[in-house]
């Protein structure tokens, strides 16, 4: 009888005989990523709206593993790191699927996996405080489709990932303090951490959360007579991974750049860029900020006093350890943001209020946790709080959708106009969408086209990167993260560099490296520059750009390079002068530089290849191999070096026969072009090098020649 029973028991435990369910948070987690991935793949490959600090993550990941000079650091230091380590994964896929860097489409799907996270962990929270599971999951979908949540779930940007670790502290907090486990405590601390990996401004988390555990241990210590040590040990746990974060972040920063904050003192930092930008939300008055925020927080939440009225109740109920944890995480991050608003270390953007939305949920879940409890019953009262509750929340929705398409709400998006596109079918609407980004595009083409060598062209990819991302060949950019980089920059034609891409001097464009060394680059060309084309802004969030080839060594302009079109460039016009004047428009001199530089404009390829070296070994081969042809006679004494001109230049001329040789540098020119023609030829035929249809495509730079050939640019 027991062997039937023990059989029975191991038949019915067997993993045949189980069937796999999915729970319920693995199934909210799946709808909510694709929803939040559908909706990004709408706003970047349909919309084509895109945001500039996404899209710039992405190509802070791209940079680490497919740039000129791939390394770690070249991910950057002036944002926390967490957000675009999460990106470099999914870099790779690239060569299958193009879009996930050419559009950011990387950081669409890092911010929807985040923001679905952010949802389970907020489900898990209401579910804790003892909820029905019908309150739980009305409140969860009034979190997880709110407007702003579903936005910056879907457009690539930190905002998702912050809430994540956000809510995740709240939820293993409020553990914390209803049954003190361990496991609780560590959980909240490297949530912690992890917030201030995404964004710095969640540091003032941290620091609520250790005042809270640091009141409520020595409480607890208190009672049970237990001294100051628990407390000791309770705030090193929770506090050490964030310190721990925090210190080798800025160690690593100090070591590599100099500055251990760059968020703060960086010539690119976020500081830098409110002060170069001209933000009208900076220069207001005090008054008018105030105003302006308590609409935003009215868009957002427009019943929010009504929720903390709500919210009030638990506190006769004594559950309130339950509204200290949102408190504690979400509320005090979010009067960061407001004190950085009022400061003017933050620009005026809803997108700094969006904690508003996870902390009016979980004080709504708070004050319904008796009401609405499975363990307690449900009252008529706590279901007439419960609809009033959702009401409040579900009437947002389209007040904050209006809010976030309103420039004069949402005043710091570049956004708004693409965001309020996507509700117009004119045709005006769909201009704005389809000319957005498109001038980095048309750089990116236009330098694609040239199938330059890598390290060729000059750009700080500060307001580049969309340029460096849309190339098919990102390795030809010399870019900020490259170790040379600020060599290069102060000697661009000594580093080898043929062209180079210069922004606007104006608002975020006088932050460029290249415009902070040569401020007069984009005007005149710096004196050592030629103008090839300027790419006007016509999109939103974007520069005007100038590509300048550099001119030879020891060439300089005679005036200063402005933008040529094909119909007002005069031919026959030189630009150049040499040391000693004005280049002839004849001459060996002059023609030998010409067909010099003509043979590296059409070249590049060689550009950097050994030049053969001059002198009588040369002289001599040439002079053998004119004899041998029966081109000069054998007796000739000046073949054999035996007089010279007055000048010092051997022209190897024979003056008894009239027989004469090319000079010297002509020699070796040829010599140089009739080698390169073997070796193009030679790779040619064993498929190793493409050679263009039309080797000169920007033109030549001597008289009688173009800068720009017709149909190429």
């Amino acid at each position: 009888m027991a062997a039937e029973i023990v059989a029975i028991r191991l038949e019915a435990r067997s993993p045949a005989k189980r069937r796999w369910r999915p729970s319920e948070p693995m199934v909210l987690f799946v709808v909510l990523f694709l929803l939040y991935f559908a909706a990004a793949c709408y706003l970047a490959l349909v919309a084509n709206v895109l945001y500039t600090d996404a899209w710039a993550r992405v190509a802070a990941a791209q940079r680490v593993l497919f740039s000129r000079d791939p390394h770690l650091a070249a991910l950057g230091f002036y944002w926390s790191p967490l957000p675009a380590l999460a990106v470099i994964p999914l870099v790779p896929l690239k060569f299958f699927w193009p879009q996930l860097t050419t559009v950011g489409l990387a950081g669409g799907i890092v911010s929807s996996a985040s923001m679905a996270g952010g949802a389970v962990q907020l489900r898990g929270f209401l579910s804790e405080l003892g909820l029905r599971r019908v309150a739980t999951l009305i409140l969860t979908a009034t979190f997880a489709f709110h407007p702003i949540v579903v936005l910056y779930g879907a457009n690539g940007m930190s905002e998702g990932m912050l809430l994540l670790f956000l809510l995740m502290a709240t939820r293993y907090l409020a553990r914390w303090l209803r049954d003190a486990s361990l496991s609780s405590l560590v959980a909240t601390s490297i949530a912690l951490a992890l917030a201030y990996l995404t964004r710095y401004e969640s540091l003032g988390a941290a620091v609520g959360v250790g005042a809270v555990v640091a009141a409520v241990s020595f409480q607890r210590a208190r009672r049970d007579h237990l001294g100051l040590s628990p407390v000791l040990v309770d705030l090193t746990i929770v506090g050490s991974p964030a310190a721990f974060a925090l210190v080798i972040w800025a160690i690593m920063s100090w070591v590599i750049t100099g500055q251990p904050f760059n968020e703060l003192t960086s010539v690119y930092g976020t500081a830098s860029q409110f002060a170069a930008s001209n933000d009208g939300g900076i220069r207001q008055s005090i008054t008018a900020v105030v105003r302006l925020m308590m609409v935003q927080l009215a868009s957002l939440e427009p019943l929010l006093p009504v929720i903390l009225l709500l919210s009030v109740r638990p506190l006769r109920r004594r559950a309130l350890s339950d509204a200290t944890s949102p408190l504690a995480c979400l509320g005090v991050v979010l009067g960061s943001m407001i004190f950085g608003e009022l400061k003017g270390a933050l620009i005026s953007e809803l997108r700094y209020l969006i904690v508003l939305v996870p902390l009016a949920v979980t004080l709504a879940g708070v004050s319904l946790s008796f009401d609405l409890s499975q363990h307690h019953g449900t009252s008529r009262l706590g279901w007439a709080l419960a609809l009033v509750t959702a009401a409040c929340l579900l009437v947002v929705m389209p007040v904050s959708a209006l809010g976030l398409i309103d420039a004069r709400v949402n005043t710091g998006s570049g956004n708004a106009k693409g965001l309020a596109s996507l509700f117009s079918s004119s045709p005006a609407s769909e201009n704005i969408r389809a000319l957005n980004w498109a001038t980095d595009r048309e750089v990116a083409h236009d330098l694609d086209s040239l199938h330059l060598t890598s390290g060729t062209v000059l750009v700080d990819d500060f307001l580049g990167f969309p340029i460096v991302v849309s190339s098919s060949n990102p390795r030809q950019f010399v870019i900020t993260s490259d170790r040379d980089f600020q060599s290069v920059v102060a000697d661009p034609r000594g580093a080898g560099i043929e062209y180079i891409l210069v922004p606007e001097s104006v608002g975020m464009g006088t932050l460029d490296a290249v415009n902070r060394q040569y401020p007069d680059l984009f005007e005149t060309g710096g004196g050592f520059a030629t103008l090839v084309k300027e790419y006007p802004s016509v999109g939103v969030n974007e520069y005007t750009w100038r590509l300048y080839r550099v001119s030879l060594p020891g060439v300089r302009l005679v005036r200063p390079a402005q933008h040529i079109t094909e119909r007002q460039r005069e031919p026959g016009r030189d630009q150049r002068t040499h040391a000693g004047g004005v280049l002839p428009p004849s001459g060996m001199a002059n023609r030998h530089q010409e067909e010099e530089q003509q043979h590296r404009l059409a070249h590049p390829v060689w550009r950097r290849r050994r030049r053969p070296r001059g002198g009588t070994r040369m002289l001599r081969q040439h002079q053998r191999a004119a004899t041998a042809q029966g081109r000069v006679p054998k007796d000739c004494p000046e073949l054999h070096g035996a007089a010279g001109h007055a000048d010092g230049r051997h022209h190897a001329t024979c003056q008894t026969e009239g027989h004469q040789l090319r000079p010297q540098g002509l020699q070796r020119h040829d010599r140089q072009k009739s080698q390169h023609w073997q070796r193009a030829r030679h790779k040619t035929n064993r498929g190793q090098v493409r050679v263009p249809a039309e080797q000169n495509m920007l033109g030549d730079f001597h008289p009688g020649g173009s800068v720009a050939k017709e149909g190429r640019w």
